[in-house]
């Protein structure tokens, strides 16, 4: 299962690979860095003393478009009101010279100084910097200190610091006769990106002052480029406290997956230079789930994008051909199992959007695709199957049903009835995509994305009649009616149907009674209708005395006498008819961008989120279920939590970018876009009613990551 250590979610990334791309993650791996001007060495300090709370921020001039093109993105995608930078109010945000700023260029590297980019909070909410960095530049500006991005607590009983910077700088001296290796300066064992804090775990950084220069360089050979992932942060961890990380190999735009190992600081390849890794997730035991491509070269990603699991035991593919593979690993399983979503793996049919579903992968499952691989929930394009109890759980459970002319139950009957009339269920996949997957500390599935609320269906079935009955004005059977005199009474027609045979004298009678009294015998006739009477539930069935089947030795073709004349059917079809489409989706269902809960026992989806609302960010704290989403009628942005039963609305007209715990048990951690007064905010705001905000205005800049300090 994934370790996550105590840190909590930051930005929200999209992560596009390391392959020649160079967005805000650091300098190409080609080209010479520029924070090694005048020859300066910078040797910065972590000031971890007296943290309760640690805050990765950008302080850069351009955040201010970076959160506006943030903002948009979303905005774009859900039809919501898009933002310009005239509009946008930050309190550390220079609005003048950011109206003279080419947007397009707002993710270039940042000049400002790194030093503001890691914050720590004490136990009383005072915000300061917590990195110092000092410089033997004795003459002309001194180097600047790149921005951290990322960082990450190892796992207990480790509790280690890693610090990503933006991109590599020189930290120390360089040995009597170093040399840079293969054109590029860094390589000369003087320069580093990623550190490991020194000074012991975590309880001791936070008692204790910091030494001088207290940042151990991890790897002076590898540098990473840019960094778009969707993981917390490049830094991931096996129980034993082992680090793994994405770096670049030099002079090239290729990436390698490695693993540092915390004993002997040896480097071992995990993903090798061939594959171009998009993603990948470490578990416990040190296996690893990853996505990628063959190439870097370009091209559609789902020609070639694949999901593929590693482990000591060996390497094992999954699935292919998809171009955005979402995967969380079990957070219940023993062993190393993940929920995706993706193409079905089991079927050699080419990948599409229409195949795509929510699975559960367990290596362990078995020697073949199928042995691991199962569907967590019912897909999008298998509608029809649950609906008609096709579905293996629900054959075993109902049988084989009633589709052509079989003694179903009256279990499966109103099983039936409920599922094509009822309107609360959601499915996933069959052409919608789900955009996000997590799971609470029981193991229970929440997912965000494209999902598609079943309609209201309407029953009818195929009816056969053999015996007096009557029929409504409608041409419906009524089975609820057993007279002639009755039938007529209720403005219906009384059916009885037949020829007489056998009988005596010379006139045929042309009525059951007339036969009957001519001691002849009363050959029925079946009477069909299509109907969606009462009839076609197990509400309104006949008894199954009345039912006529292939057991031969029942009689339903004769009488020959008014106590045999009795009513007997045969139901030949049921069938669910779906409405008229009014929305996206298809006729049996309305696709919303929603949140969705899965039950595993029914493979289906709840949707907690409104009809109104389109859900965009998902955040379980402490087993608890937070997203934010857009209210279409409002026009309102929106903090929501899901109690269980319903879902509540925490902060209103407001764009929530972060949510995360806050060390105090009665208030979360947030930041984003208040629209009532188009401001920046950071601070906290209560978990219950009335869910007051407190604004903390300490943060110099904007919040991209917390860490709570235990």
């Amino acid at each position: 299962m994934r370790f996550t250590g105590i840190f909590i979610l930051a930005l929200a990334w999209i992560f596009a690979g390391s392959c020649g791309k160079n967005n805000n993650g650091g300098n190409n791996g080609n080209t010479n860095p520029s924070n090694g001007n005048n020859g300066g060495i910078l040797k910065p300090t972590a000031n971890l003393k007296g943290a309760a709370s640690l805050f990765v921020v950008d302080p850069s001039q351009k955040n201010g478009a970076s959160l506006i093109e943030q903002h948009n993105t979303v905005a774009k995608k859900i039809g919501a009101p898009q933002l310009k930078l005239d509009d946008f109010n930050l309190d550390f945000y220079d609005l003048e010279i950011a109206r003279e700023m080419d947007l397009a260029d707002s993710t270039s590297t940042s000049t400002d100084d790194g030093t503001n980019s890691l914050q720590k909070s004490d136990s009383n909410g005072n915000i300061t910097n917590a990195l110092t960095t000092t410089s033997n530049v004795t003459q002309g500006p001194p180097p600047q200190l790149p921005k951290i991005l990322t960082l990450a607590v190892s796992p207990a009983p480790y509790n280690e610091i890693f610090v990503h910077f933006e991109s590599g700088f020189r930290f120390k001296e360089p040995a009597a006769g170093a040399v840079a290796t293969q054109g590029d300066q860094r390589l000369d064992g003087t320069y580093c990106q990623l550190f490991r804090v020194k000074g012991g775990d975590l309880n001791t950084l936070k008692t204790t002052a910091p030494t001088t220069d207290n940042l151990e360089c991890l790897d002076f050979n590898h540098f990473i480029d840019n960094w778009n992932a969707t993981r917390l942060s490049v830094f991931q961890f096996d129980s034993s406290g082992n680090v793994y990380y994405p770096g670049g190999i030099p002079s090239s735009s290729k990436v390698v997956v490695y693993k540092w190992d915390r004993s002997s600081g040896a480097l071992t390849e995990m993903i090798n230079s061939n594959i171009c890794v998009q993603d990948f997730l470490v578990t416990k035991s040190g296996g690893m789930f990853y996505t990628g491509t063959d190439s870097c070269n370009g091209g559609a990603p789902g020609a070639g994008g694949f999901f593929r699991y590693v482990s000591s035991s060996g390497l094992i593919e999954i699935a292919r051909n998809w171009f955005n593979f979402i995967y969380e690993a079990s957070t219940t399983a023993t062993g190393d199992q993940s929920i995706f979503f993706g193409p079905d793996p089991t079927t050699s049919s080419t990948a599409s959007l229409n195949s795509a579903c929510l699975f559960k992968f367990d290596p362990a499952g078995g020697s073949t695709t199928a042995a691991r691989t199962s569907s967590v929930i019912t897909c999008g394009a298998n509608i029809w199957d649950w609906i008609q109890m096709t579905r293996k759980q629900d054959t075993d459970t109902y049988g084989s049903g009633f589709q052509n002319g079989g003694d179903a139950t009256d279990a499966y009957k109103t099983e039936f009835s409920k599922r094509c009339t009822s309107s609360g269920q959601i499915f996933a996949g069959g052409g919608s995509q789900i955009s996000a997957i997590a799971q609470d500390s029981t193991g229970q599935v929440y997912v965000i994305g494209n999902v598609r609320k079943k309609n209201a269906g309407t029953v009818s079935c195929g009816v056969e009649i053999r015996g007096p009955h009557c029929k409504d004005s409608d041409g419906d059977p009524d089975i609820s009616i057993t007279t002639s005199t009755a039938c007529t009474t209720a403005g219906g027609t009384w059916v009885d149907d037949g020829v007489c045979q056998s009988f005596t004298g010379s006139t045929t009678p042309l009525t059951s009674a007339g036969c009957f009294t001519a001691t002849g015998t009363w050959s029925r006739n079946g009477v069909a209708y299509n109907t969606s009477a009462d009839i076609c539930t197990a509400a309104g069935a006949i008894t199954q005395k009345n039912w006529w089947s292939s057991d031969n030795t029942k009689s339903f073709q004769n009488a020959t006498s008014a106590n045999a004349n009795t009513m007997q059917f045969r139901e030949n079809n049921m069938n669910c008819t779906p409405p008229t489409s009014t929305s996206n989706g298809d006729q049996w269902t309305s696709e919303y961008q929603g949140l969705g809960k899965v039950n595993s026992t029914t493979q289906t989806l709840s949707l907690l989120s409104g009809t109104d609302e389109q859900a965009i960010n998902l955040w379980i704290i402490n087993d608890v279920v937070y997203y934010s989403s857009f209210n279409s009628t409002s026009g309102h942005y929106l903090l929501r939590l899901w109690d269980g039963t319903q879902a509540t609305t925490m902060v209103d007209n407001f764009e929530t970018y972060h949510l995360n715990a806050s060390g105090d048990t009665t208030s979360l951690y947030y930041d984003g876009l208040d629209f009532s007064d188009n401001t920046y905010n950071f601070g906290t705001v209560l978990k219950a009613s009335p869910y007051t905000r407190a604004k903390n205005v300490g943060l110099t800049g904007a919040l991209k990551m917390v860490v709570l300090m235990p």
